[in-house]
């Protein structure tokens, strides 16, 4: 049987407007705990210390891939961003098994998404 469903649709950025506009240049911007100073990348709406008072804060993009799962031609992990004190769902993009770090990548077409490449591109001429 087939079925086909096309869905279109619109998010507000809303308060994630930083986030999504950083991950649109290849650049990381987490939320730093007003309390306890914790740092969350992808941010949350609330600390785990349960405050909601949190600012913006410019991370180096650069991270630890705790777990991965190769399948196909698609590779995911958990990654700890350097600076950050949780985990975040990456796809990692020609990053190798043996390879424990990568880089957050810009993605040129579609929705801002995190991706981890093995370093950044050369962006001079």
């Amino acid at each position: 049987m087939e079925y086909r469903l096309t869905l279109d649709y619109a998010l507000s950025a809303g308060r994630l407007a930083p986030w999504i506009a950083a991950l649109r240049r290849g650049e990381a911007s987490g939320l730093s705990c007003d309390h306890c100073g914790k740092v969350r990348f992808p941010p949350t709406r609330c600390c785990e210390c349960g405050s909601r008072h949190a600012r913006w804060v410019t991370l180096p993009g650069t991270a630890t891939i705790v777990e991965r799962s190769d399948g196909g031609d698609l590779s995911l992990a958990l990654a700890r961003f350097d600076g950050a004190e949780s985990l975040a769902t990456v796809r990692l993009q020609d990053i190798k098994s043996a390879t424990d770090r990568g880089y957050l990548a810009a993605v040129a077409d579609g929705p801002p998404a995190l991706v981890l490449v093995p370093k950044p591109k050369d962006e001079t001429p």
